[in-house]
């Protein structure tokens, strides 16, 4: 089935491609999914030291023509490898028929994300960078106070308009008028419904370059005391570990 994910992000929507392990492949739309408190028994891996969002997510909802909207899929730990597979999957989703409360395997097939043709960084690519910034957080004995991060895909506009409505904000001029480019990767540091940090990529850059264009603070206190920690180690041994336009932003006063 295809299942299209619009509430990942604010661009256009992800499609997955699904089959059933004793029907024919048949076609769904995601269109929302349900978060728990904690980690479910089957989640996305864990990236280095980026915890995700995404891990939390317990349930999908999906759009299906034969059942109707918002019908609910949970996802299940893989068994044991079957000689029905043409590919193995990463996890099986289960559902339910609300006729007849007939229960169904699933079996995810494939991913497909239609994307503008000049955004070249992909999610895997741009998490990366949550990664690094953890790891220099972690470094600095701050690695406690990000929970998980919130990573999502947007466009300048969008960015732009947000940033007009923020009230406590102290730098928004500087964001609104700065050259941006057209699609932008998101990535927040959140505390629990807090969002601290936020990290700012170039979607439509190339890889070997440094994506990141800017990192927003939105926690003072915390802005204060990660500058008072990093202001002990030499700027020009940062840089040998990490690009310079990343050591800049987080040197900057």
């Amino acid at each position: 089935m295809h299942s299209t994910d619009s509430s990942s992000g604010d661009l256009a929507p992800d499609t997955v491609e699904f089959s059933t392990r004793h029907r024919e492949p048949h076609a769904v739309t995601v269109v929302g999914y349900a978060l728990s408190k904690t980690v479910p028994p089957v989640s996305e891996p864990q990236v280095g030291l980026t915890i995700s969002k995404g891990r939390r997510v317990e349930k999908l909802y999906v759009h299906d023509d034969g059942v109707g909207p918002f019908a609910k899929m949970v996802p299940q730990i893989l068994p044991a490898e079957s000689k029905d597979w043409k590919i193995k999957p990463p996890f099986m989703l289960e559902s339910e028929d609300p006729a007849d409360k007939a229960r169904y395997t699933l079996q995810p097939w494939f991913v497909l994300v239609p994307a503008y043709g000049k955004m070249r960084i992909t999610y895997t690519e741009a998490s990366t960078w949550a990664w690094k910034f953890s790891e220099v957080l972690s470094t600095l004995g701050l690695g406690d106070r990000i929970a998980e991060w919130c990573i999502y895909l947007t466009d300048t506009q969008r960015l732009k308009s947000e940033v007009r409505a923020w009230t406590t904000y102290h730098d928004k001029l500087r964001i609104l008028e700065m050259s941006q480019p057209r699609f932008i990767w998101r990535m927040q540091a959140m505390k629990g419904d807090d969002c601290l940090i936020e990290l700012l990529l170039d979607a439509t850059g190339v890889l070997r370059s440094c994506q990141l264009f800017e990192i927003i603070w939105h926690d003072e206190v915390f802005k204060s005391e990660f500058q008072t920690k990093i202001s002990l180690l030499p700027k020009s041994d940062f840089e040998q570990e990490y690009p310079k336009r990343f050591a800049d932003l987080c040197y900057r006063n």
